[in-house]
């Protein structure tokens, strides 16, 4: 029982981490005072290439081949981002399903091992079962947390809140960020139907500014079009049935 409950905390730490990754990366990407340094020395380094070739050809070899100072990349921290709260959604998500379909699987277990050890199968198995009841329910709200800020994150961006239209670079961006949009989207179409139910009101916006989204890739459309499919059109039906009762 005690490596149940210690593989839980071990769980529960390693999401812990990945979800405080992943925020840190984000925060540092809308760092609007170090994208104006990295602009600043974008220009600089542009200006120095021009004006003095010269001393700047030798660290360009020695640099390798194709290297330049004209441009300075971003710091990669979207893609730190995106692994990171793509690990998380997993390890949520497992919590969350772990107890799901158990019963017959532990109900054989438990049959081949009553007559082991005077029934200490049985007991390991109803201490495993509650260890994943706990974890499931531990992970209810985070997992949902976390699926809702990705989603609602993603729509804002592939919407161009902000201008008027989509940059290059927030293209770049999009593309970037989609598989994580299509994994909170699958993560959402196996939540359980009681946590679906409940969190419902607050994904909803997110859904539907997606679906209203121009530029989303048509990997996350044709998700998207399947979370509609198997959660939110049988929560219609279900809703207009208990109306007409």
């Amino acid at each position: 029982m005690t490596s149940c409950f210690s593989l839980q905390a071990l769980l529960e730490t390693l999401t812990g981490a990945l979800e405080r990754c992943a925020a840190h990366s984000c925060a540092i990407d809308g760092d609007v005072e170090l994208c104006r340094r990295l602009c600043r020395a974008t220009a600089a380094a542009a200006t120095a290439a021009a004006e003095r070739p010269s001393l700047l050809e030798g660290v360009v070899k020695s640099m390798g081949k194709g290297a330049s100072f004209r441009f300075l990349p971003d710091p990669p921290l979207v893609a730190l981002e995106v692994e990171a709260s793509q690990a998380a959604l997993a390890v949520l998500l497992h919590l969350h399903t772990a107890g799901a379909g158990d019963s017959s699987s532990q109900n054989g277990t438990g049959t081949l091992n009553k007559g082991n050890e005077g029934g200490t199968g049985v007991t390991n198995d109803r201490a495993q079962s509650e260890a994943q009841a706990a974890a499931a329910a531990s992970s209810r709200d985070r997992l949902a947390s976390l699926t809702t800020r990705i989603l609602r994150d993603f729509a804002k961006l592939a919407s161009g809140e902000g201008g008027a239209l989509v940059s290059a670079q927030a293209r770049d961006e999009l593309n970037a960020r989609a598989p994580l949009a299509v994994d909170a989207l699958k993560a959402l179409a196996r939540f359980k139907d009681d946590l679906f139910a409940e969190k419902v009101s607050e994904v909803f916006p997110a859904l539907t500014a997606l679906v209203r989204c121009e530029h989303a890739p048509a990997e996350v459309s044709r998700v998207l079009g399947e979370v509609f499919t198997a959660k939110i059109g049988p929560l219609v039906v279900s809703s207009l049935a208990d109306r007409h009762k």
